[in-house]
């Protein structure tokens, strides 16, 4: 009797562990909720509030990559319904935006399947969803957004979003992916993409237009794993770091340096 008293408490004990590990855990900021596992094993995905939107983060693995030749083109399944979205190129990373309508889907769904474009293709990942609609409601009312709110709003003046800059930035984060992609594939690697704080904005004459700086630290070539290295861009330890500046419509390199 005694073991079996002994089995029944461990096995009581364990039930809790498991359920925790499958279920959105909202951080401490109130803005972003990790996911767990995906069913195909990858770890440390997120739905974070960026910018005012609300997107879909992978932790590893393949990163979402908006250019790669296959489009930006990314979907959102919450238990068999189809939502249809993109992939983003945001100031510091790339992302899947989650379309608002799909918001009270995932509260009250059991199961989401994104699939989004990466170097080596399109890839789909499936997540449970237990514990997501307290954790978007949160993220929500923290971010001021609402599902119909949370796609659209205003840009801030003193962001590179307004006044033509977004289109300019945009426009320079292309060209910067496109500079560094041959190296990249003699290397090994498939495509280029941007990790969180490969650009940085600073504070330039023009409130509206901050300067930009890639920091090639975070520009990571996809199939290889690392860093652009040689060319010019990496070296055993400093990186690159271009700062550009905002002129007539366009983003256009002023310095660069290493460290």
């Amino acid at each position: 009797m005694r073991t079996l008293l002994t089995a029944g408490v461990v096995l009581l004990l364990a039930i809790p562990v498991g359920a925790t590990a499958q279920q959105w855990t909202l951080q401490s900021t109130g803005t972003s909720a990790r996911l767990p596992t995906s069913y195909e094993g990858l770890p440390n995905s997120a739905v974070s509030c960026i910018d005012g939107h609300l997107y879909f983060e992978t932790g590893s693995g393949l990163a979402v990559d908006a250019f790669t030749s296959a489009g930006d083109a990314a979907s959102i399944s919450v238990d068999g319904t189809l939502f249809k979205t993109k992939a983003e190129q945001l100031e510091h990373t790339a992302a899947v935006a989650i379309p608002p309508e799909a918001v009270p889907a995932l509260k009250r769904g059991t199961k989401m399947a994104i699939s989004y474009p990466t170097g080596a293709g399109v890839e789909q990942r499936s997540f449970s969803l237990r514990g997501s609609g307290r954790a978007l409601s949160t993220i929500e009312s923290r971010c001021g957004l609402s599902s119909a709110s949370a796609a659209a709003p205003s840009p801030s003046p003193a962001s590179p979003s307004a006044s033509g800059g977004s289109d300019a930035l945009k426009r320079l984060q292309i060209a910067v992916a496109q500079e560094v992609t041959p190296d990249c594939q003699s290397l090994g690697g498939k495509s280029v993409s941007f990790e969180r704080g490969a650009v940085q904005t600073v504070a330039a004459a023009d409130p509206a237009h901050p300067d930009v700086i890639f920091n090639f630290h975070h520009v990571i070539c996809n199939g290889a794993g690392h860093p652009i290295v040689g060319a010019g861009y990496c070296g055993a330890g400093p990186c690159l770091q271009r700062r550009s500046s905002y002129a007539n419509g366009r983003y256009a390199e002023t310095n660069q340096y290493y460290e």
